[in-house]
């Protein structure tokens, strides 16, 4: 039995405490919408200007999030012709926590191209997509999936994104990369 004086005194309680703190005051979604495959086809297809567009194909083949494209270099990118991508991310928000990490995806052969258009022109050490156009293509992009469902905002693409690969199997260590995260817990 534990006795009510002395409960601060008892690790278990402590441990308890902690994990009850962490639970309240961590940060909690306005909504548990998520992009699935379909609406991010319709996406696609709305006739978005292309900075847009190149800043969704990279929240959703590399689960990044919004904000974060704006962060990307033409170095930090390797695309192949064949559609393979791969992501050195350095100036992430999760890069401060764990570290530069790098993701890999294979990017349909229409969006490569468009992809690789719109970087061969940059220098190396260039913007993949200009921080100047940050608030206009955030506010677009939201506005385009408020219109597909109230409940989306900018952070449906990565958690849709992060669904869409689990449920196609994809293993535990690949999703902590891509999520930019060291544990489930």
């Amino acid at each position: 039995p534990i006795l009510l004086g002395k409960v601060s005194d008892q690790s278990v309680w402590r441990d308890a405490e902690a994990w009850w703190k962490k639970l309240c005051f961590q940060h909690v979604p306005k909504t548990t919408a998520v992009l699935t495959d379909p609406l991010l086809a319709e996406l696609r297809n709305v006739g978005l200007d292309l900075p847009c567009k190149i800043t969704l194909l990279f929240a959703w083949f590399h689960s990044a999030r919004v904000g974060n494209v704006f962060t990307l270099k033409k170095e930090d990118l390797q695309l192949e012709p064949n559609g393979k991508c791969q992501i050195q991310w350095l100036r992430a928000k999760t890069v401060a926590k764990i570290g530069p990490y790098t993701t890999h995806s294979a990017l349909p052969t229409d969006l490569a191209v468009v992809l690789s258009e719109w970087v061969r022109p940059l220098q190396s050490d260039q913007w993949i997509v200009p921080i100047k156009l940050k608030k206009d293509i955030f506010k677009k992009i939201g506005q385009r999936l408020k219109l597909m469902d109230p409940k989306h905002d900018l952070r449906a693409l990565r958690r849709g994104s992060l669904q869409a690969m689990a449920q196609g199997g994809t293993d535990l260590d690949t999703l902590l990369t891509f999520s930019g995260h060291r544990s489930i817990h």
